[in-house]
């Protein structure tokens, strides 16, 4: 038969397949068609197999044409099922931080999930099925089932994010149909497929796609080996699968041909265990277009080698430990001219000429390069003119490198830019005011630079969602009347330190998709405007340093019983607010961080005869600082009122706080930062505080977020940008707390600082205050204290601050290899007794004798019955001494001289007379008229 009979004969059945359609689709009009009945019984049989169905993705499951079903796909022709897909998506949403709180921690995700103890064998009855798609639902822990391997007709099956632990079923090598196998495991639930070997993939000659990241093959030493001789496969994804070096070497000793996965054109090999320089062999992998390797541990150079690969398109490189480039990023780019994607982020790289031109490019009419991240390296001098010829560019990200001078002018060539990141360099000079021109421009950040001048022509910006031009000395010129509409919705508007110099911009009333509002430090005033807290997507809302001035509003809209607002990160401090505390702050439900010190905030926080909380904070509370404020009454703390048992950061400091700590206190387990100091605190301190941990648990606690916190560290208020490594801090200073420092404060195994300083405590410094290992700082000056310095006060090696100035304390000061290092005087200063370096004092010379008047009444009891023994002994030998000088000093005298003894007799008679003659005169005239009357 000719060509033209064979392509009658392929048009005849072409024509002969269209009718059969049409003509099933008028039967299934009137009725006729419905699915197998055999498929349809299995199906149910399935569905009643899924306990939970949070989505009701299922409840179309119903009737009896199954393939009208949600997920079901059946066959054209014959009505059989072909494809189901019952994928759950999980739900994502972005916020201020990276790594939202609207994420799962983990798949499969409940909130959308189906639920089932195990794949049902329901499925052996779909004899025609060639697709199964069931990722990221959640099969309640169990393994793969067999019966997955029995279904050797499928030619697509995904079973990623659904949490199947134990062993890989060597079953797996029957589906020998298979084109795509997905087995993604990356983000399940502390669960994790492995395998001693992959010798059941061999049989696996069809597969085109597998895709196995997040299982562990550390002992499947074979793995590369064996996928090495799978004719059609041509991508590979194993990320995280702790691979290593010896995984490599195993593949290149068993391989007898010339090449290496010939056919492969996307290579995943990121975030496993790679290490020392880039492997020669993948330069033989002529076929490769994207190959990821990052999140390993090479090192040394990114070899210029890597230009054999003719055909790659997409490099992945990044969090390595790469520190230079040869010949640059052109220098290692196989086909510059249609090479799209560099990622060289989070390296060690260092050179000026990475972003120069290794070789002429006049032979390419327009690079293809759309995104380049080469983030988080030591890259110096110039923004380069290289950057201009990238015309297709949409993705531009050299943040957190060392890069100086302006922005270039010519970058207003980068039209088809949608992100942008310059952050943290040294980036200088005007603004410029191209910036204006990316009409395509969605994420801007430019935030910790010099640069300076007016930012114009934000508002042209009609697809911007995010800016950040934080820590610059901008001048920020947005049209601020309130008729003014902006063509753009936010989701990030960040501008910290930058001039606005006007009230509160009203235009921000509009972007109803805001989720962070930094607008710190930019001159600001007036009162909040009551819109601000209704607006449900709004997460961060950073207003410190301004000139803010009102009070906080008593009431917000409410859904419910809880909040409309869903901030995660309230900051309001340093300003000028006044008032109290609204209630309903404490029905925020998500709040992570709330920072109103620094105002004129008054009142108490607790009321009523059970301290019924004003302000009662939710259990994800991490930080509250309501410090420099004018609050007062009682504090009163623990999870009985309400305070949250998260809470790591207290600081009440500089306020009217009255009344003892209550021991409720240490029911607040992971606190990391507890600062009351500058109130008027009475009471002890309480012992329970030593069976506190001040410690991280969870490896690194909210203290190492962008937080701000006041904290009495080296003897000065310093502001901090949050404890470094979770550091640990009490101070409790300037009160009037009294009694003795408890002992049980040196089993506090993780302080960084104490700070006890300006109370009026007794006794003598605990004898195994060495225990505090980590301490840096230690401050207990001006109180009471006596006795001697504990010698274990030397075994702290890491004290680098110490005050032990204005006590009662005498005798030697302890050495120690890091108490030498410290040698101001200033330190022991106001302790007479005191002698030894860095004192001038001589501890050879024997001790004057203590001085009562300078021992404190309020001291420990052994030393209070010695004082009293003391005092009653003088007490006596005074009294006695006065009352033998006053008797024989009269008495003597008397009884000696006779003339001095008859005149002072006389004078007594006279003075009796004296007294008696006139009273007795009375007495009778009294008499007298008595008589009379009567």
């Amino acid at each position: 038969m000719g060509k033209a009979g064979f392509l009658f004969v392929i048009v005849l059945l072409q024509i002969f397949q269209s009718s059969l359609c049409v003509y099933a689709k008028e039967l299934e009009s009137l009725g006729f068609i419905r699915c197998k009945k055999h498929e349809l019984e299995a199906l149910l049989k399935f569905k009643k197999s899924f306990t939970k169905d949070p989505l009701n993705r299922l409840s179309s499951w119903v009737g009896d044409d199954c393939c009208q079903w949600l997920g079901v796909t059946c066959d054209n022709v014959t009505y059989n099922v072909v494809k189901l897909n019952l994928r759950s998506q999980p739900h994502y949403s972005n916020d201020f931080f990276s790594g939202s709180y609207d994420d799962p921690d983990c798949l499969p995700d409940s909130r959308v999930s189906l639920v089932s103890s195990g794949v049902s064998s329901a499925l052996l009855e779909l004899k025609l099925l060639t697709h199964l798609d069931l990722s990221g639902n959640d099969f309640s822990g169990s393994r793969i089932s067999e019966i997955i391997g029995s279904m050797t007709q499928l030619r697509y099956l995904n079973l990623s994010s659904c949490g199947f632990p134990g062993r890989l079923p060597p079953q797996l090598g029957n589906l020998t149909n298979l084109l795509h196998l997905d087995l993604n495991m990356l983000y399940t639930c502390n669960r994790a497929l492995h395998g001693d070997g992959l010798g059941w993939a061999s049989g696996l000659l069809k597969l085109q796609s597998l895709d196995m990241s997040g299982s562990n093959l550390s002992l499947a030493h074979d793995t590369l080996k064996v996928l090495n001789t799978l004719p059609a496969l041509s991508t590979l994804s194993l990320s995280n699968c702790v691979l290593h070096n010896s995984h490599l070497y195993e593949a290149l000793l068993g391989n007898t041909s010339d090449s290496f996965f010939p056919t492969l054109q996307h290579l995943d090999l990121g975030w496993n265990t790679f290490e020392g320089p880039l492997p020669s062999v993948l330069k033989d992998m002529v076929s490769l277009r994207s190959l990821s390797l990052g999140g390993n541990h090479f090192n040394g150079s990114v070899p210029q080698w890597l230009r054999a690969m003719r055909r790659l398109e997409a490099l992945d490189l990044s969090s390595n430990g790469f520190n230079y480039v040869e010949g640059g990023i052109m220098g290692i780019m196989g086909n510059p001219c249609n090479f799209k994607h560099l990622d060289l982020a989070y390296n060690s790289i260092s050179q000026e000429d990475i972003l120069e031109p290794s070789m002429s490019l006049s032979r390419c009419g327009a690079f293809e390069l759309e995104y380049l991240a080469l983030r988080y390296n030591n890259i110096n001098g110039s923004l380069p003119s290289l950057l201009e010829q990238f015309t297709n560019l949409n993705y531009l990200d050299l943040s957190q490198n060392d890069l100086r001078d302006s922005v270039p002018a010519s970058f207003v060539n980068l039209l088809a830019l949608k992100y942008l990141d310059l952050s943290y360099n040294n980036l200088s000079g005007l603004i410029p005011d191209f910036i204006g021109q990316l009409t395509d421009i969605e994420h801007i950040d430019i935030s910790s630079n010099s640069l300076q001048g007016t930012v114009f022509g934000i508002g042209n910006l009609s697809k911007l969602s995010y800016l950040d031009m934080n820590y610059n000395n901008l001048i920020l010129n947005i049209d601020s009347s309130v008729n003014w509409r902006p063509p753009f919705q936010l989701q990030v508007f960040s501008v910290h330190s930058c001039v606005i110099n006007t009230v509160f911009p009203q235009w921000l009333r509009n972007q109803t998709q805001i989720q962070t509002l930094d607008l710190s430090y930019t001159g600001i005033s007036g009162e909040l405007p009551g819109w601000l807290w209704n607006s449900s997507n709004l997460r961060a809302l950073l207003l410190s340093g301004n000139k803010l001035t009102g009070s906080l509003p008593r009431h917000i809209a409410y859904d419910g019983h809880y909040a409309r607002c869903n901030l995660f990160w309230l900051d309001l401090h340093n300003n000028l607010l006044t008032g109290t505390i609204p209630k309903w702050l404490g029905n925020l439900e998500t709040v992570l961080v709330i920072d109103l010190s620094s105002n004129m905030l008054s009142g108490a926080i607790f009321e009523g005869n059970n301290a019924s909380s004003l302000f009662n904070i939710p259990s994800f509370l991490k930080v509250l600082d309501l410090g420099d404020n004018m609050l007062s009454g009682e504090i009163q703390f623990g999870k009985a009122l309400g305070w949250g048992a998260n809470l790591e950061i207290l600081s009440l400091r500089g306020n009217r706080f009255s009344g003892p700590i209550r021991s409720q206190i240490c029911e607040l387990h992971s606190l990391l930062v507890l600062e009351l100091a500058h109130n008027r605190l009475t009471g002890h301190i309480p012992r329970c505080l030593g069976s506190m941990s001040f410690s991280i648990i969870d490896g690194g606690g909210f203290s190492n977020r962008r937080i701000q916190i006041k904290e009495i560290v080296k003897g000065i208020v310093a502001l901090s940008t949050g404890t470094e490594g979770g550091q640990s801090i009490i101070d409790l200073s300037s009160n009037n707390l009294v009694g003795t420092i408890p002992e049980e404060l040196t089993d506090i195994s993780a302080l960084f600082a104490l700070n006890l300083s300006f109370n009026h405590l007794t006794g003598h410094i605990p004898e195994n205050i060495g225990n505090l290992k980590t301490v840096e700082s230690l401050d207990l000056s001006n109180n009471h204290l006596s006795g001697t310095i504990p010698q274990s006060l030397s075994s702290i090696s890491w004290i680098s601050n110490l005050n032990l100035s204005n006590n009662n304390l005498h005798g030697p000061i302890p050495t120690g290899s890091q108490l030498q290092t410290l040698d101001d005087p200033s330190i022991y200063a106001g302790n007479s007794g005191l002698c030894g370096f860095p004192m001038p004092n001589d501890c050879t010379k024997p001790d004057p004798p203590p001085s009562l008047t300078n021992v404190n009444p309020g001291a420990g009891k052994d030393e209070v019955e010695k004082i009293d023994k003391y005092e009653s002994l003088w007490f006596i030998l005074a009294v006695m001494s006065g009352v033998a000088t006053g008797f024989w000093g009269v008495v003597g005298t008397l009884a000696i001289k006779r003339s001095w003894r008859e005149s002072y007799f006389r004078y007594v008679e006279d003075v009796a007379d004296s007294i008696y003659v006139p009273i007795k005169v009375k007495v009778n005239r009294f008499k007298r008229r008595f008589d009379e009357n009567s």
